[in-house]
């Protein structure tokens, strides 16, 4: 009788205070509302402010870059619920699909992945659900791409940068071009540098225009932009954080002097979170984790995803690697996700979320693959459309 009175009495409160109420709770929590009643049904659902605050504290880092590639094509409830599955990932079935085979002239998109399709030869499009599937291809002068639900970026090797609008919510109406070594593309906006001066474009305006945002006192190897901050890496082994009022904070990486000259590769989510890496020596710096390995399998890409890191190995194969499951003073504990076939390996690693579970896009130099890991294979079917709500209550809670 007490339970009911109290679900009564919530029920009687004005939306504007259960919303507040409703924020203060955790994820596991909203997700167990859910199955209350139909009218809490309707509230958790329907407020993405609530999916977006718990994606924020528990998933802080991985949960900006789904945002950041999806845009609104994936609800906050969604991307919370696929995060959470990421601990339990080896009970899933995976499907390593060739995509598209570049040493074949006549290839067609050999795959049953859809409705994904190869377009214009430097990026992966979807023109019905994923639309844009940011990852660097091996076409020939093309260094990286990236898109979200505004433009896609293309990185030429003589360093032209491209913007291009792709997507309906965009406002720009031509392609851009200009000068950059190196970019950072967030939800609604690009930053790029081209020798050591920083530009900014905003993507919701009309005509996508570059203006400075900084001239760096040092030269510039990685750029980064997250949560409102710039982090910049330097050759000499720096990591300056520049907020939007243009303050510089300058601190050296926390990795012995002597690894600085050979580190040839850096992986940034921000100037706590980075991956430094070259043939077996390894470096994983976190906020609560740090793993330095100097025999480390031959690494030859990596995915850096908050405490989840996809690793490519010489050997073909896609490791994944916990930061919070490591053991200090113990060697690193891998679990095999994917081998790729013909002893191939992966030059390049991607991640882009979907309604049924993520795809894992490995690129080698002739080919693409494609992981399809399928959480929620009842969903396939129903991908292009607006799914039944009622069914993704207990796949929040990862049962």
């Amino acid at each position: 009788m007490k339970s009911n009175i109290s679900e009564a009495n919530l029920l009687n409160l004005p939306l504007e205070i259960l919303e507040k109420i409703l924020l203060s709770t955790n994820g596991t929590t909203l997700v167990q509302l859910r199955a209350v009643c139909k009218y809490f049904l309707e509230i958790v659902d329907e407020n993405a402010l609530l999916w977006k605050k718990m994606c924020v504290e528990e998933f802080k880092l991985s949960s900006e870059i789904v945002r950041t590639k999806c845009g609104a094509q994936l609800e906050w409830c969604k991307i919370y619920r696929n995060l959470r599955m990421w601990n339990n990932l080896h009970e899933y079935p995976r499907n390593v699909i060739q995509l598209y085979d570049f040493s074949d002239a006549t290839a067609e998109n050999i795959h049953t992945l859809q409705p994904l399709v190869l377009k214009e030869k430097d990026r992966c499009y979807d023109s019905q659900y994923l639309r844009n599937i940011p990852v660097a291809l091996p076409v020939k002068d093309v260094l990286r791409t990236a898109s979200n639900s505004f433009v896609s970026v293309v990185l030429f090797t003589n360093h032209t940068l491209s913007i291009r609008s792709d997507a309906f919510q965009s406002k720009c109406d031509t392609e851009t071009t200009f000068l950059a070594e190196g970019f950072s593309l967030s939800e609604h906006e690009l930053y790029f540098y081209y020798k050591q001066h920083i530009m900014r474009v905003d993507l919701t305006m009309k005509e996508a225009t570059a203006e400075v945002f900084l001239i760096s006192d040092y030269k510039i190897s990685y750029i980064r932009y997250s949560y409102g901050i710039v982090h910049i890496f330097t050759p000499c082994g720096k990591i300056l954080s520049v907020n939007k009022e243009k303050q510089v904070s300058v601190k050296a990486i926390n990795c012995p002097e002597e690894w600085i000259k050979r580190i040839k590769y850096v992986v940034m989510l921000d100037d706590c979170n980075y991956i430094c890496y070259s043939r077996n020596l390894f470096q994983i710096e976190a906020e609560d984790y740090r793993h330095w390995y100097m025999d480390f399998p031959f690494v030859t890409a990596v995915f850096f995803y908050g405490d989840v890191i996809l690793i490519a190995t010489k050997e073909g194969k896609i490791l994944l690697y916990y930061l919070s499951r490591q053991k200090r003073a113990q060697q690193p504990i891998f679990e095999e996700i994917a081998e790729l076939p013909d002893s191939k390996f992966a030059t390049s690693l991607d991640i882009y979320e979907t309604i049924t579970g993520p795809h894992i896009v490995a690129t080698t130099n002739l080919e693409i693959f494609v992981i399809v890991i399928n959480f929620f294979s009842e969903l396939e079917d129903a991908s292009k459309k607006e799914y039944d709500r009622k069914n993704i209550g207990s796949s929040l809670l990862g049962s």
